[in-house]
């Protein structure tokens, strides 16, 4: 009777390993459900950052090209007046700058003052 008694005091010792062992891989297994959510959320947000990086390359393009159009436009438009009022500016005494204004440096041409 001894030797059942130390051996069922033996087997009762070593029972709350078992559950010990189930109660850490629950834990294991919320800790990695919470790491693969997120691992999801930070894949979303990387896809979402990607979209906003890429529309945002896009408008940059699409603004180059009318600062680019612009600035031809206003070429074009500096030389169309030049040519127009070649024989004029210097009868005038105007001058056209780089900015399409012209400016009068006689005095007769400008209005009376007052």
């Amino acid at each position: 009777m001894n030797f059942l008694g130390a051996k069922q005091h033996a087997i009762s010792k070593d029972d709350h390993w078992i559950p010990l062992s189930d109660l850490m891989t629950g834990l294991m297994m919320t800790f990695m459900l919470l790491a693969l959510v997120f691992m999801v959320k930070v894949d979303q947000e990387a896809a979402l950052n990607k979209q906003l990086r890429i529309k945002a390359e896009e408008q940059a393009n699409r603004m180059q090209y009318v600062a680019i159009l612009y600035k031809e436009m206003r070429s074009d438009l500096h030389e169309a007046l030049a040519t127009e009022f070649k024989n004029d500016l210097p009868r005038w005494g105007a001058e056209l700058d780089q900015d399409l204004t012209i400016r009068f440096r006689e005095p007769e041409v400008l209005f009376d003052s007052g």
